[in-house]
């Protein structure tokens, strides 16, 4: 590679920061009372880069807002979920889960 484009980083120190608590039992975890879940699956031909599928849900969960489908859409008010399906030509789609 060329050293300009991808100088060397230095060597990474890892650090752990799990306390003592039990993992998954935080607000976040899917389920937690008061936050509701927001899946959306898109069904599509062919699949997208993981951040292309992120980055195009955001003006759907702000329509969902804006029309009064859910409150707000903070991590604490819900939890999303996104997800992808191969299809074939003609099935194609969006698939919007509010529970």
């Amino acid at each position: 590679m060329n050293e300009t484009l991808s100088p060397k980083l230095p060597n990474a120190v890892t650090e752990h920061h799990v306390g003592a608590e039990s993992l998954g039992t935080g607000p976040y975890e899917e389920g937690s009372p008061g936050r509701i879940t927001v899946r959306i699956t898109r069904l599509g031909v062919r699949l997208l880069d993981a951040d292309n599928l992120c980055g195009g849900v955001k003006f759907l969960v702000d329509a969902c807002r804006y029309e009064g489908l859910i409150a707000e859409d903070t991590p604490e008010a819900i939890c999303l979920i996104v997800r992808q399906r191969k299809v074939k030509k003609g099935k194609t789609g969006t698939i919007l889960e509010i529970y």
